[in-house]
């Protein structure tokens, strides 16, 4: 058989292996069928019967071959058919213009459409006439109330989007709302909606003293971790705006567990300004976290004004040192108690495990492998080079009788390791043991000149004088006080009645005396005598002034005489009085 001219025309023969070579070797469909890429549909269907006659697997051909040559056909026949066409040459005024025929048939159909008939307009026109008349009639149909509705306002284009309004945080939100919420608050310029720090309230450090010893408030440090942190209050809780801010796990807890403990919350930072970080933590837990605006405050004057405090209050400054001898000595004890367990564990690894796996005391390899098991952890810490921890490994499973040099070398080098850190350990357990016997004094020299400012106090407190049971009364005592109060007034009244009924009687009495010495002549002579007999430089005789001061202390005597008795009183001095009178008679 005859091999077929070249496709491209050139009219050389092919081979079948070198065009098969050369199909596999090409990737676009124009270098498989070695035509030009803007070759005509003839030209690509001429090329594409040459190369079937080679490659068919009728005549012989490869299948795979063919099947890529039919593809690249297809291909390269679908992108020549649609290939638009050739633009047209135009000369005006010896110029060439070329024009596409595409854009000129565009600007045919716009003519075409700007001069339409009046009657293909109209047609067009009527849907849309009738959907317009349909649309109008279902609004006639609509209730009123939708006519009513207004429609939402359309922000205009380039129009500043508003910023978000600050709004409280749900009380059981996740912490990506509790974020939203105080991101949103943070950056929001709705100041209506918003606290000012300054419009927090004031604390002053005896306020603050007298509710921690009550334990009814909780100092707060809002001092940021950044300005470096100096003397604390004692019993302080950490808390920072920024640090809140950060929406941190721990923080949102110890906010939470603030606000369900129900303290007052003091505030403070290291001077106590009026726009200072304490009231922007204040306004941030009063609008996202909702607490309670009366329990928010502020100390007057920060951490300056408390050191002032301290030092004109003796016995206050001696509780600020005991407790901050109490809180280092706390720190110290968890260090030693941990150090103590770390030094433990590693004496423990040494001797229960280590050991015996040198010594060659376990049972079985499992027993070997419960031991490295146990010790990995130390293992790690050393360091140990990964073929000195397979050799020991190996050396651990031997037998004591089959051991070598290598395996007493590795135990040597283990054993030397563990003794360094051990000793370590041991050093670092001894400073931490020196370091809380140091704090542990200075609790017991800050307790003993506590308790000795306490005795003081308590004796000066013995010394002043008491106070009237009225002023000393609280707000738990006033009805008690303001009962005894009127006791008292009914017993006065009692006894300004019963004063009132013996002047009575007095008076009755003496009415009756009177009427009873009208009667007798001789008593009215005796009485001019008396009178004569009286001195002249009107001085009074020693007897007038007896009856008088007998009858004061009658009258004294009556007051102490209870009411039951008041009665019998009464008749004992009628009597008294009825005798008196017949005997200046018969006188």
């Amino acid at each position: 058989m005859v091999a077929p001219a070249d496709a491209s025309g050139s009219g050389a023969p092919l081979s079948v292996d070198a065009s098969r070579e050369r199909i596999e070797n090409s990737d676009r469909w124009y270098q498989v069928l070695d035509v030009s890429i803007i070759a005509s549909p003839e030209d690509v269907k001429s090329a594409y019967k040459k190369l079937s006659l080679l490659h068919h697997p009728d005549k012989g051909g490869d299948a795979d071959t063919f099947h890529k040559l039919k593809q690249s056909y297809e291909e390269g026949l679908a992108k020549r058919a649609l290939k638009p066409k050739a633009a047209k040459r135009k000369s005006v005024g010896g110029k060439k213009i070329v024009k596409s025929a595409g854009k000129a048939k565009a600007k045919g159909k716009a003519k075409s459409k700007k001069f339409a008939k009046p009657a293909q307009a109209a047609a067009k026109e009527k849907p849309k006439a009738k959907a317009k008349a349909n649309a109008e009639d279902a609004a006639k149909k609509a209730p009123a109330q939708a006519k009513a509705e207004p429609e939402p306002p359309k922000t205009p284009r380039g129009a500043k989007r508003a910023w978000p309004k600050p709004a409280p945080a749900p009380p059981n939100a996740t912490r990506k709302k509790i974020q939203n919420a105080m991101e949103k608050w943070d950056i929001s310029l709705d100041y209506k909606m918003k606290t000012f720090p300054y419009e927090i309230q004031v604390a002053t450090c005896e306020e603050l003293e007298q509710w921690r010893t009550d334990g009814l408030a909780v100092p707060i440090d809002a001092r940021e971790s950044t300005t470096g942190v100096g003397p604390v209050i004692r019993s302080a809780v950490r808390l920072s705006y920024m640090e809140l801010l950060g929406a941190d796990d721990d923080m949102i807890a110890l906010v939470r567990k603030l606000k369900e403990d129900g303290k007052k919350l003091v505030m403070f930072t290291q001077t106590g300004e009026r726009m200072s970080q304490c009231g922007l933590l204040g306004a941030l837990l009063l609008d996202v976290f909702q607490f309670d605006e009366l329990k928010l405050y502020k100390l007057e004057g920060g951490v300056d004004g408390w050191t002032k405090f301290v030092e004109l209050n003796p016995l206050v400054g001696a509780e600020e040192v005991f407790g901050s001898a109490e809180a280092t000595y706390d720190v110290s004890k968890r260090k030693l108690d941990k150090a103590a367990l770390e030094h433990g564990t590693w004496t423990d690894a040494q001797t229960k495990h280590f050991d015996v796996l040198v010594a060659g005391l376990s049972e079985n390899e499992a027993a070997v492998r419960s031991h490295l098991q146990k010790m990995s952890l130390q293992t790690m810490t050393l360091d140990l080079e990964e073929s000195v921890n397979s050799m020991f490994e190996y050396a651990s499973a031997k037998e004591l009788s089959k051991r070598g040099r290598w395996d007493k070398y590795v135990f040597d080098e283990i054993r030397t390791r563990f003794d360094a850190k051990i000793s370590c350990l041991s050093t670092v357990e001894e400073a931490c043991r020196s370091e809380a016997d140091q704090h542990e004094a200075q609790v017991d020299a800050a307790g003993k000149r506590l308790k000795e400012l306490q005795e003081e106090a308590a004796q000066k407190k013995a010394a002043e004088p008491k106070k009237p049971a009225q002023e000393d009364a609280g707000v738990e005592d006033a009805e008690e006080v303001a009962d005894e109060d009127m006791a008292a007034e009914d017993a006065e009244e009692e006894e300004a009645v019963a004063e009132e009924a013996e002047e009575e009687e007095e008076k009755e009495v003496d009415e009756e005396v009177d009427v009873d010495g009208e009667g007798d002549g001789d008593g009215d002579a005796d009485c001019e005598k008396t009178d004569k007999d009286a001195p002249a430089d009107g001085t009074d005789a020693a007897a007038p002034e007896e009856p008088e001061k007998a009858a004061d202390e009658e009258k004294a005597a009556d007051e102490d005489v209870p009411e039951g008795d008041a009665s019998e009183t009464n008749a004992l001095d009628e009597d008294v009085t009825d005798g008196d009178a017949r005997e200046a008679s018969a006188e």
